[in-house]
């Protein structure tokens, strides 16, 4: 028999993928603020289909930001190179919560709303 730990489901991310989900959550929820903004500000008038799609981005930005913030608390407080560990229901959580972002941006766009320029 070999003593080798039984298998982790724990995952190692260094500070620094972390910090770049924070990127992801703040900038889905920043652009949908953004396209809010000029919507009811009468600048650009958006189909009801589009709100609903920038309401649905802005809330998936700002719930993807909230739960990292619980999950890496400590994340303003270390180096690029340190590593947070967590479970694979964390890594799951983080996966979908990416995908739906995207999932959401992409129907955003074919309303015709370009991301990129907010």
């Amino acid at each position: 028999m070999h003593n080798q730990p039984p298998p982790s489901d724990d995952h190692d991310m260094t500070a620094s993928d972390v910090r770049s989900f924070f990127t992801i959550a703040r900038s889905a929820a920043e652009k949908a603020d953004f396209l809010l903004d000029v919507h009811y500000n009468n600048i650009c008038r958006m189909g009801t289909e589009a709100i609903q799609k920038v309401c649905e981005l802005h809330a998936l930005g700002r719930g993807f930001e909230s739960y990292l913030e619980k999950v890496f608390r400590r994340i303003n407080e270390v180096p690029d190179t340190s590593v947070f560990r967590i479970n694979s229901s964390h890594a799951t959580t983080i996966m979908k919560m990416i995908f739906s972002i995207t999932e959401v941006k992409f129907e955003v766009m074919k309303n015709g709303i370009n991301l990129e320029d907010h």
